[in-house]
């Protein structure tokens, strides 16, 4: 062991030259939305991944890094309607220290981004001593912002240990912004138990001396088919977004979309809320190894409470940014099937049933899911689900509840070419709600191209 890592610290790591180009759009049609004056939206998806080496030795290597999201809106004011850029920036890695230059993720600072310099000390193969500083732009929409910061990095990682500590201080408008602290923390033993942290709090700011997110996750698999989960969330501020968590009855065509729409993260800093929330679950799978046939089982549990009487401004009754994601929900998800059927090359079909309880209202779906593999090299893939919603009406307690039952279709297409680096995903959704108060009936879709390059470094 100790000779391996005196060979890997003899020289600078080798890194994959990658770039992933995107390009598609979505539509969205809602009956309830007629009344607003648009009842349908079309948006042009950009995005570009470049992960390029422009110089490397056995010294040192010169990086270029882009991660980039676009969202245009033809025919709309502003037609840029949404945009991240989380990445911009060089970096210069030698066998002693790195230096990051432009707008580049805070190494170890989990969401944090800076448009300024990162210098880390590799003082040994385990342990970074450095530092951070520059102007820290907007958490969510990564517009630049005039907030002065910096602050220490700390990182340590051995094979089963990692930890770190990263330290924030920043001045907005002439005066103390924030000070605060990110602690990170994973230990594993061997293969079965995995347990990992962090503690996000800030020491200073307007809010005084609270807690901005926290989290613990443990993970035990006692054998490569099987995983138990267990966490418990405390946030405040959304720097780390879990849809799941924050949305007890989102459905799977939002979070297939979620890694392109960006309006399902346009949520300002200003808009958020000192007051924590929490949330506490189980994540169990069962399933077969891949390219067996066998049984696969589930259950997801979800309990979020608190944090809900703080999200509204004084004086206005509608929350801020004009949604409320805060709420109080129970949600259990059983699920059970059969994985790696051999019909027609592979097909996994499964059932679940959701029971929520959101707010004290009660309601429920229920509904099968069917994934088929028509080739062993996974170059074409078939996904769709449906789902039967109830939701019962109440005059009383649940207003906004239907009439009848509700129902939601899905549909995914996704097409790999290997030879030429390029894939297509394509995606349907119809919803019915027929509520009593808003009858509507939904249509979404969307279409996204990604053309992959890669290259070889070449070491002089």
């Amino acid at each position: 062991m100790i000779a391996l890592l005196a060979m890997a610290w003899a020289g600078v790591p080798e890194e994959s030259n990658l770039s992933a180009t995107s390009v598609g759009a979505q539509f969205w049609q809602s009956s309830a939305l007629a009344g607003t004056g648009k009842s349908q939206d079309v948006d042009i998806l950009l995005g570009q991944r470049l992960r390029w080496t422009l110089k490397q030795t056995e010294a040192m290597a010169i990086r270029f890094r882009t991660d980039a999201r676009f969202t245009l809106g033809p025919g709309d004011q502003p037609f840029l309607e949404r945009h991240r850029v989380r990445q911009l920036g060089a970096s210069l890695i030698t066998r002693s220290f790195t230096l990051d230059v432009g707008r580049n993720p805070i190494q170890q600072g989990g969401p944090r981004l800076v448009d300024g310099l990162q210098f880390v000390a590799h003082t040994s193969s385990r342990l970074d001593i450095g530092a951070w500083g520059g102007l820290a732009p907007d958490l969510f929409t990564t517009l630049p912002r005039a907030r002065y910061g910096g602050g220490p990095i700390i990182a340590y990682a051995a094979s089963r240990l990692q930890a770190s500590v990263v330290g924030e201080f920043l001045i907005g408008g002439g005066s103390l912004d924030r000070a605060g602290v990110l602690a990170q923390g994973r230990i594993s033993a061997a293969r079965t138990l995995e347990v990992s942290g962090r503690l996000d709090l800030d020491l200073a700011s307007i809010d005084g001396l609270h807690l901005q997110d926290s989290q613990v996750y443990a993970r035990w698999s006692p054998g490569d088919t099987t995983n138990v989960d267990l966490f418990w969330d405390a946030f405040s501020s959304y720097r780390y977004r879990n849809t799941e968590n924050l949305d007890p009855d989102i459905q799977r065509f939002a979070l297939r979309l979620r890694p392109n729409d960006l309006r399902l993260d346009a949520v300002l800093q200003d808009c958020l809320e000192p007051k924590v929330a929490q949330a506490v679950g189980t994540n169990l799978r069962l399933r077969p190894e891949r390219g067996d046939t066998g049984l696969q089982a589930g259950l997801k549990g979800r309990y979020r409470f608190g944090g809900k009487e703080d999200f509204q401004l004084v004086g206005q009754a509608e929350p801020k940014c004009g949604f409320d994601d805060i709420n109080t929900f129970v949600r259990v998800n059983p699920m059970v099937g059969l994985a790696g059927l051999p019909i027609a090359g592979t097909m996994d079909l499964s059932i679940d049933a959701n029971y929520y309880v959101i707010d004290g209202k009660t309601q429920y779906d229920a509904g099968f899911i069917l994934f088929w593999e028509p080739s062993d090299q996974g170059t074409f893939a078939f996904d769709t689900s449906y789902r039967l919603l109830i939701n019962p009406y109440d005059a009383a307690k649940n207003p906004g509840g239907y009439d009848a039952p509700g129902h939601y279709v899905d549909v995914f297409v996704d097409l790999v070419i290997p030879n030429a680096d390029f894939m297509l995903g394509t995606g349907l959704n119809v919803v019915s709600e027929p509520g009593v108060l808003v009858d509507d009936l939904g249509v979404g879709a969307f279409a996204r191209v990604t053309k992959y390059l890669r290259g070889k470094t070449q070491v002089k």
